[in-house]
C-alpha cells in the first residue's frame, strides 16, 4: 500500500490540481531543461531563444542560452518522457523513492518493520509531501537522495558490508550534483556523526574509500557538466546566470539581468520574518500538524542513543537554519507560496519529523499503556497515522480553498496562451512581472511546432524581428490592460489578434472623445492635429509626403495619436519603399506622480480614445 500511495499520490495531485504547473514558475524552468536533454542539448542557443523563448531563470552566456539549475532532475523527467511519453513518471518515481528513503531510515534508527512503515505513512500522507510531490520541482528528489544516503550508511556501519559504503557514496555524490547546498546541509551532519562514532572503529578508511569509489562517478560527471557550461570545473551554472542570487544579506535577485545590482532588499528583519511564517506554516503541512510535533519530542526522548538524536535533529533543523541567510526564501514568502506549497527549502525536516514521530508510535504500540494492552500493536500504530490524517484533512480546508484558487487563476492565464485561428499559430504572453524575460511555459523542443508561445521583453520594439521570423502564422498577443484610472488594480488579459498593413502610405482614422487637443506623429515628435467632430485622420508614408508622417527606414518607430494623456500607439517601419504597419494599436495613459518619472500604463482608454 505504501508503494501503492507514493507513487500514484503524485501523478494524480499533478494531475488534478496542477494541470498547468505549480505555482512556482521554477516547474517550467525544469521542464524547459528536461526538453533540451531530450534534443541532447546542455544549453540552447541564444540566436533562436535569445529574447524571445528564454527559459525561466535561464541567462545568456556568450551564444549559449545557459540554465540555472543543475541536470539531474531535468534528466530524470526527460527519461520519463522518453519511456512513458509524459514528464509524470518522474514524480512517479521521486515520490516512491522518497517515502521509502525515509521509511529505510527509520527502520535503521529504530531496526522495527512496523516503525518503518508508520515513517513511511506519515511522510506520504502528509499535505507537505502530497501537494509538494504533485509539482516539478526538485525538492522531493533532494529528500530522498538525503535520507537514503543517510539509510545506507547507518544500514553500513551495522552490518560492515562495502557495497553499502559504495551505494551510499553514489547517492551522496548524486546529491550534490543535483541540489548542491541542500546535498553540503543535510550530508555535514552524517559527516560528524559518522567521523565521530567510526574514529576509532579500525576500518575507517576502507568505509571511507568504499563511499569514494561510489561518489566518484557523479562527481566526474558534476565537475565536467560545471566544464561544459561555465567552462570552469567549480563554478555552478547557478552562480553564472545570476550573479546576485546568492546568500547573505542585501539586494537579491535572481535573474540575469536585471537592469540594476537587484530589486529585493533582504535584511535580517525579512529573514526572521520568513523564518516565523514559515514556522507557523508547519502546522498545515505537517501530518496531523501540532499532534505529529509532539509525537517527534517524545520521539527523541525514546529513541536509543544519543547519537543517533543528535544526527536526526540536526539534519531536520539545519534546513531552517541554512536557510535563513537565504533571500529566495523571504521571496517565496513575499508570493505566499509557503500557503500554497508548503515552507519549500525546508522540505527535508518533514522525513525527519516523520522518522521520529514513528519512533514514538513504535514505543507506544510496543508499551501499549492502559486500555491500549488490549489492543494489537499493529492496530494501534494504524489508528495514529490514521488520526493524523483525519487532523490534518479537517483543517486544511483554507489550504485547499487556496490551492483551488491558485489552479483556477493559472488555468486562466494558461488559457489565454491557447492557440489562435488557423493551423500555425503564435501567440505573444505578456510579461508576469516589471522585468520579466522568461517564457511562461516550457520553452519547446523544436520551433517548427503547429503553436508555439513567446515572449517579447523588447516592450514590443522587436515586434517585427519576431513576425517576421515566423511568417504565415496566426499570431495572438496578450496583453494585461487595466481599467481607465485604476493603474493598480489587477490587470485583465486580453487576447487580440496581430496584423502587418503594408502599402506606400496606409490610412489611420481615430475617433477622440471630451476636452483637449488631439497630436500626432512619430514618438517624441508629436505635434498638434486638427480633428472633425473628434475624428483624427493622418496618413503614413514611406517617401516624404506632404500632409503625411514618414516613417523612416531603419529600426521601427512608435506611431502616436493621443488625447491628453490618452494615446493610441503602432509599431511602424519601412521596407523597400513601403510602410509596414503593426494593427491594432496598444492603448496607453501616461501618468504623473509626485516625486516619480512618467509612467505609461496600458488602459482601457476606448472612451476618451480609439482607432476607427
Amino acid at each position: 500500500m505504501l508503494v501503492l500511495l507514493a507513487s500514484t499520490a503524485p501523478v494524480v495531485v499533478a494531475t488534478r490540481l496542477f494541470p498547468v504547473n505549480s505555482p512556482d514558475r521554477d516547474d517550467v524552468g525544469y521542464l524547459s531543461q528536461a526538453n533540451a536533454l531530450r534534443s541532447g542539448e546542455l544549453t540552447l542557443p541564444a540566436e533562436e531563444n535569445d529574447p524571445f523563448f528564454l527559459p525561466f531563470l535561464s541567462g545568456v552566456e556568450g551564444d549559449r542560452v545557459v540554465f540555472k539549475y543543475q541536470p539531474v532532475w531535468p534528466a530524470l523527467i526527460a527519461a520519463s518522457e522518453v519511456l512513458t511519453g509524459s514528464p509524470k513518471g518522474a514524480l512517479a518515481v521521486t515520490g516512491l523513492a522518497s517515502a521509502l528513503a525515509v521509511a529505510a531510515l527509520a527502520f535503521e534508527v529504530t531496526r522495527r518493520r512496523r516503525a518503518a512503515l508508520v515513517a513511511g505513512y506519515l511522510f506520504a500522507t502528509s499535505p507537505w509531501f502530497l501537494v509538494q510531490s504533485g509539482t516539478y520541482l526538485a525538492y522531493p528528489a533532494s529528500a530522498a537522495l538525503l535520507f537514503g544516503a543517510t539509510a545506507l550508511v547507518l544500514r553500513a556501519v551495522r552490518t560492515g558490508r562495502d557495497r553499502l559504503w559504495v551505494g551510499a557514496g553514489a547517492l551522496m555524490a548524486l546529491g550534490v550534483f543535483h541540489r548542491p547546498f541542500d546535498a553540503v546541509l543535510g550530508l555535514a551532519p552524517l559527516a560528524i556523526w559518522f567521523l565521530i562514532t567510526q574514529r576509532r572503529s579500525g576500518h575507517l578508511r576502507r568505509d571511507v574509500g568504499g563511499i569514494a569509489v561510489g561518489a566518484a562517478p557523479f562527481a566526474l560527471l558534476f565537475f565536467a557538466y560545471n566544464r561544459a557550461v561555465t567552462g570552469r570545473f567549480l563554478t555552478l551554472a547557478f552562480s553564472l546566470v545570476g550573479p546576485n542570487d546568492t546568500f547573505g544579506f542585501g539586494p537579491r535577485s535572481s535573474l540575469a539581468d536585471p537592469g540594476r545590482a537587484g530589486f529585493y532588499d533582504f535584511t535580517p528583519g525579512e529573514a526572521w520574518r520568513t523564518v516565523l511564517a514559515f514556522a507557523a506554516s508547519l502546522t498545515d503541512w505537517l501530518p496531523g500538524g501540532l499532534l505529529v510535533l509532539v509525537l517527534a519530542v517524545l520521539g527523541v526522548r525514546a529513541l536509543r542513543g544519543r547519537s543517533l538524536r543528535w544526527l536526526l535533529l540536526a539534519q531536520g533543523l539545519v534546513f531552517p537554519l541554512g536557510y535563513f541567510v537565504w533571500w529566495g526564501a523571504a521571496n517565496a514568502w513575499s508570493y505566499q507560496l509557503h500557503l500554497l506549497l508548503g515552507p519549500l527549502y525546508w522540505f527535508p525536516l518533514l522525513g525527519t519529523v516523520a522518522v521520529l514521530g514513528a519512533v514514538a508510535v513504535e514505543r507506544l504500540s510496543t508499551d501499549r499503556p492502559g486500555f491500549l494492552s488490549r489492543l494489537p500493536g499493529a492496530a494501534v500504530a494504524v489508528a495514529v497515522v490514521a488520526g493524523l490524517v483525519v487532523v490534518s484533512f479537517a483543517t486544511s480546508g483554507d489550504t485547499r480553498r487556496d490551492l483551488k484558487g491558485a489552479r483556477e487563476g493559472q488555468e486562466r492565464e494558461i488559457d489565454t496562451l491557447r492557440p489562435g485561428p488557423g493551423e500555425r499559430t503564435l501567440t505573444i504572453a505578456p510579461p508576469n512581472f516589471e522585468v520579466d524575460i522568461y517564457l511562461p511555459v516550457p520553452v519547446p523542443r523544436s520551433f517548427d511546432a503547429d503553436h508555439l508561445v513567446a515572449m517579447d521583453p523588447t516592450a514590443g520594439d522587436g515586434r517585427f524581428d519576431l513576425l517576421d521570423r515566423f511568417p504565415g502564422r496566426t499570431v495572438t498577443e496578450v496583453l494585461r490592460v487595466h481599467d481607465l484610472g485604476k493603474p493598480f488594480d489587477v490587470a485583465a488579459r486580453v487576447r487580440r489578434e496581430l496584423s502587418v498593413t503594408t502599402a506606400p502610405t496606409i490610412d489611420l482614422a481615430v475617433e477622440t472623445f471630451g476636452p483637449g487637443t488631439p497630436y500626432a506623429g512619430i514618438a517624441g515628435e508629436e505635434q498638434p492635429v486638427l480633428s472633425e467632430g473628434g475624428r483624427v485622420d493622418i496618413t503614413l508614408a514611406a517617401e516624404p509626403t506632404p500632409g503625411a508622417i514618414t516613417v523612416p527606414e531603419g529600426d521601427p518607430v512608435w506611431v502616436v495619436v493621443g488625447l491628453e494623456d490618452f494615446e493610441l500607439h503602432w509599431l511602424a517601419r519601412t521596407v523597400d519603399g513601403e510602410v509596414q504597419l503593426i494593427e491594432p494599436p496598444t492603448p496607453v495613459r501616461h501618468y504623473h506622480f509626485e516625486g516619480h518619472a512618467p509612467v505609461d500604463v496600458i488602459e482601457d482608454t476606448s472612451i476618451r480614445i480609439h482607432a476607427v
